[in-house]
């Protein structure tokens, strides 16, 4: 089901790229990363689809046993807390910069991801912050939100 949902999302990428004008590869217009990302999406949703079609089975699928109740909820759960993570960092991004945001973007995900201890997701999080911040904002000279910190 995943992968369809992926199939969907990656499609409607493409088609709203199209109004945008997506240009040439030499003179690309504003459709044209959105398009390439509809076409990523579109890329893994086949692979979750043909995986989970023709992929190995666990124990439990061949014997025809289901998932508990709980972790059915579980399964269900991650994707929409994921979604209402992304949009909290849309409307964070201006107000507290790219710094706050993206750290604390990237610090629940991956907290939610697996369970771990408090120290690897704020590794983590915080390295990416960094090495990003000095990438694109200190080497291509980007500009982000500077927010709240200034910087």
């Amino acid at each position: 089901m995943g992968g369809f949902v992926w199939l969907v999302l990656g499609a409607g990428f493409c088609v709203g790229s199209f109004r945008l004008k997506i240009g040439g590869l030499h003179n690309p217009g504003a459709g044209f990363i959105p398009f390439l990302v509809g076409t990523l999406l579109i890329t893994l949703g086949l692979i979750m689809v043909v995986s989970n079609q023709f992929g190995p089975r666990t124990r439990m699928e061949e014997r025809g046993g289901r998932k508990s109740g709980r972790e059915d909820r579980k399964h269900l759960f991650i994707p929409f807390l994921t979604l209402l993570i992304l949009v909290g960092y849309v409307i964070l991004l201006e107000p507290l910069g790219f710094v706050l945001s993206t750290f604390f973007l990237l610090f629940l995900l991956f907290k939610i991801s697996a369970p771990q201890t408090w120290l690897l997701p704020i590794g983590l999080s915080m390295s990416t912050v960094i090495i990003s911040y000095l990438i694109f904002s200190v080497w291509l000279q980007s500009q982000f939100p500077k927010g709240i910190l200034g910087f």
